[in-house]
């Protein structure tokens, strides 16, 4: 896995491809893929969503500060539904918690 990592960042400093293009690629297979598998609960799409938009916040910070980035930085993640995210949806799946929205993260 570390040097899937290191592959891709070096396409990220190559120019070869952006945060926000692997966002948009990722989105895309979500909506294909999960008709069928019924993955996710919540996902932050759109073009003005959290996951575009934070995508361009890290491309513009690569571009700003010309330093190697964390290793995980521009990495596409899912976050299971029972742990909290501060301002969105937390349900664990359940009926009970269907309106329970947290007001800060979860500490892991």
């Amino acid at each position: 896995m570390a040097s899937e990592f290191s592959t891709y960042h070096a396409r990220l400093d190559r120019g070869e491809v952006t945060c926000e293009d692997t966002v948009r690629r990722e989105l895309e297979n979500i909506k294909s893929y999960d008709r069928r598998l019924n993955a996710f609960i919540l996902v932050l799409d759109g073009d003005d969503g959290f996951a575009l938009s934070r995508a361009r916040e890290l491309d513009a910070r690569r571009e700003s500060e010309k330093k190697d980035a964390s290793a995980l930085l521009g990495v596409s993640l899912a976050i299971k539904d029972n742990f909290a995210l501060g301002g969105f949806p937390t349900t664990g799946a359940s009926y009970y918690f269907r309106d329970y929205v947290p007001t800060s993260n979860a500490e892991l």
